[in-house]
């Protein structure tokens, strides 16, 4: 995983797209590499047949079933679906709040960082996947469009991320430790097109500042 990669995206949740000031620079790297010392990366998945059925998405032979309209439409041409989880585990955790006690700006910069390393391990994660499954649709997470967070210990217990991977929920159904992702991914006989600006679903939707200036980090249009 290259260090330039994970210092552009957390430039880019700080809001920038460029270098930053000499300072933050330098803090962006220092605290990288002290990143790189605690984190404790770790994923498990699984293959799914799954059916639509209205708004929900079976997952055949298991319990488990989806009410979402959205990941219904993400998931309208698949067989099967990959349910993923990754974490970087609690030592990033227990360093991000050490971080934010002592200077608040430093624990922003600490947590873009973390946040930029687990975006791209998965995307690491996703490219693999890719040499198996040449056609997957987007990733798609809980608090994306009306996929609610509520999904996650479901999620977790069937995946047994728990026991796999250590990683929980705590009462407001956020995943424990923080930095980590859940997330589905659609099988396709044929490469998956969005006309939809992947935007529309971020998370980041309403604080994002390229958004707000006309600029969009991503592609309108995803094939494969």
């Amino acid at each position: 995983m290259e260090d330039s990669k994970i210092l552009s995206v957390a430039r880019h949740y700080l809001g920038s797209l460029e270098l930053m000031d000499e300072v933050t620079e330098e803090k962006l790297n220092n605290m990288l590499q002290d990143l790189k010392t605690s984190i404790t990366p770790l994923h498990v998945y699984n293959i799914y047949e799954v059916s639509l059925e209205e708004n929900f998405v079976i997952f055949k032979n298991t319990i488990f079933k989806v009410k979402s309209k959205d990941l219904s439409e993400l998931l309208s041409a698949s067989n099967h679906c990959i349910l993923i989880a990754c974490t970087l585990g609690s030592l990033v955790e227990n360093k991000l709040r050490r971080y934010s006690r002592f200077n608040i700006s430093d624990g922003i910069i600490f947590d873009s960082l973390a946040a930029a390393y687990i975006e791209e391990y998965l995307n690491e994660l996703n490219e693999d996947l890719k040499n198996k499954y040449p056609y997957l649709t987007m990733r798609y997470s809980p608090g994306y469009g009306d996929l609610q967070l509520d999904v996650q210990p479901k999620i977790l217990d069937l995946l047994q991320a728990q026991k796999k991977i250590g990683l929980t929920t705590n009462e407001n159904y956020l995943l424990i430790p923080r930095k980590s992702i859940t997330a589905f991914i659609g099988i396709q006989n044929t490469p998956w097109i969005s006309e939809k600006k992947l935007c529309d679903t971020c998370k980041l939707y309403d604080t994002c500042t390229l958004r707000k200036e006309g600029k969009f980090c991503g592609i309108k249009k995803s094939i494969k």
